[in-house]
């Protein structure tokens, strides 16, 4: 017998209410209050699809191709919205929701409005559109998603169910609120893939004015794979299609099984639209790791030096950031994991890249200060140091990996007490064997998060004890999970780490707060 909590049941519930809605027109009927309210906007998101929220058989790209051209033409009688400011557009499997942060905290310390549209959120829509690091307000966020509802219906009539995701609105949203706010650059992250992403939208079209525009592919591994392709070959393709001719392109470090796949695939697209530059990061700059501050209060740093290689030098020439990377520039950064430093050196070609195609120079000052501020909550976030709880929204191979080596760098002799949850289109086998760098865990404790496409727990703690042969509990709920894992830890010492999807970590963090220490306070 399955455990479902009372919280499973209502989405499973939801589940098939958004599936009537969408089918009978419950979009159109739609009534707003005035003024409206983000409790709201989650009713209406239900008459939507949300691919986010699907079943997994049900779950392909986020638009057909068709589709994504109906969303380019919607936002063209908006008055192309997207081209309001300079961009920063970012595909990639792994690093990309970092190195967009990473980017707009520099931007936003060089004195630029920084509009910032990642994905997904830890608790409320409102996160993911933000400017100068504050998420907009649940009323604007509110007024912006009735006002494109009443568009839409005034302007489709019956042919509005066409407009069919959640994320299209979402993404149209965060472009509206980018121009309404004025913001001097945006950066902005793709949802799943690239070529097919509502967010691929920067296509040069007639009547637009064309802005500056910097393409970023981050790390390519394997997810999604049953949208994006089961090849590197597949998945590089999807993710190079944000390529634009009218903008510079800059490739992160590369997975060594398959950088020169992926450095193939991407050139070839750069070369066929004949993009302003292709800047591949590893080429461009090298990065020496100085020292990692150790995992104390009030956070950990790690130092690295960065620096132009030889065959870069020309690009000194042109800005104060080029001749302080020529003479090598030491950073803080306050993001841990070895895997961040690669995610900076890609932020920071790019801001290199940018000048090529007009972008305003940025002040290495800025860097320094933007760097060793940035956040990124749910990324190997430490709630606590005494004792050490982390919480990751890792949910692939290579995050896994990534978060397996910044837990061994820091706590290297600690077992910890794993609560573990995930979707069920992710390959669990790889996962769980990207955690061999991790000191083997006391006990896993499997639950579903909150997500009709959740695996369910019984299925989840079988495969860890299958592939890790390690203790694995199930759970009817994370808080449930938190709950036995936090009584555990108190007994017999060692970590806690939460890990597996981004829909765990909220209700984990929640059932948290009230046990861990006062010192250890988090989300001030």
């Amino acid at each position: 017998m399955r455990l479902r909590s009372a919280g499973q049941v209502r989405l499973a519930c939801s589940e098939i209410l958004l599936q009537r809605r969408h089918s009978t027109g419950e979009f159109m009927k739609f009534e707003w209050s005035t003024p409206p309210t983000y409790e709201q906007v989650e009713e209406f998101f239900s008459c939507l699809i949300d691919y986010e929220r699907a079943q997994a058989p049900q779950f392909r790209s986020e638009t057909k191709e068709s589709d994504l051209e109906r969303f380019r033409n919607m936002l063209a009688e908006l008055a192309f919205p997207q081209f309001a400011a300079p961009a920063f557009h970012v595909a990639g499997t792994k690093g990309k929701g970092s190195t967009c942060a990473i980017l707009a905290s520099i931007l936003r310390f060089a004195g630029l409005k920084v509009g910032l549209y990642t994905s997904p959120h830890l608790e409320s829509y409102c996160e993911r559109l933000r400017v100068n690091e504050e998420p907009i307000s649940p009323h604007k966020f509110a007024e912006i998603i009735k006002s494109l509802a009443l568009w839409i219906k005034e302007h489709r009539g019956d042919a509005a169910q066409n407009f069919r995701t959640v994320f299209e609105l979402l993404t149209a949203a965060a472009f509206l609120y980018f121009r309404e706010s004025g913001v001097d650059v945006s950066v902005i992250e793709t949802g799943l893939g690239g070529r097919l992403d509502a967010t691929n939208v920067f296509q040069v079209r007639s009547g637009c004015l064309q802005k500056p525009l910097i393409n970023i592919i981050t790390s390519i591994g394997y997810d999604h794979t049953e949208t994006l392709g089961s090849t590197i070959e597949e998945i590089a393709a999807q993710k190079a299609g944000i390529i634009q001719p009218h903008a510079a392109v800059v490739v992160a470090p590369q997975p060594p099984a398959h950088a020169q796949t992926v450095r193939r695939i991407i050139s070839h697209k750069a070369a066929s639209v004949q993009c302003q530059g292709l800047f591949f990061a590893d080429d461009l700059l090298k990065v020496s790791e100085l020292s990692s501050h150790p995992a104390t209060l009030p956070k950990p740093f790690q130092k690295a030096r960065f620096a132009l290689s030889p065959e870069s030098r020309d690009m000194a020439e042109r800005s104060r950031l080029g001749q302080a990377l020529a003479d090598g520039l030491e950073l803080e950064l306050s993001l841990p994991g070895t895997h961040q430093l690669d995610n900076l050196r890609t932020a920071l070609v790019a801001l290199l890249a940018a000048e090529q195609v007009g972008l305003k120079p940025v002040d290495p000052q800025a860097v320094l200060a933007g760097v060793r501020n940035v956040k990124w909550p749910g990324r190997f976030e430490i709630l606590s140091y005494n004792p050490p709880v982390v919480v990751d929204g890792a949910h692939c191979e290579l995050s896994t990996r990534a978060m397996a080596e910044t837990f061994c760098k820091l706590w290297s002799s600690v077992r910890p007490h794993v609560v573990f949850g995930l979707m069920r289109d992710k390959n669990i086998y790889a996962i769980l064997q990207a955690l061999e760098m991790m000191p083997q865990p006391v006990q896993f404790y499997c639950c579903a998060p909150p997500s009709p496409r959740a695996r369910h727990a019984e299925e989840v703690a079988a495969t860890v004890q299958k592939v890790l042969q390690v203790p694995a509990s199930t759970h009817i709920s994370p808080a449930e999970a938190v709950s036995a894992a936090w009584e555990n830890l108190s007994r017999e010492g060692g970590a806690l780490v939460c890990f597996g999807s981004f829909y765990l970590l909220a209700p984990c963090m929640k059932a948290l707060k009230s046990r861990l220490p006062g010192e250890n306070a988090f989300r001030e």
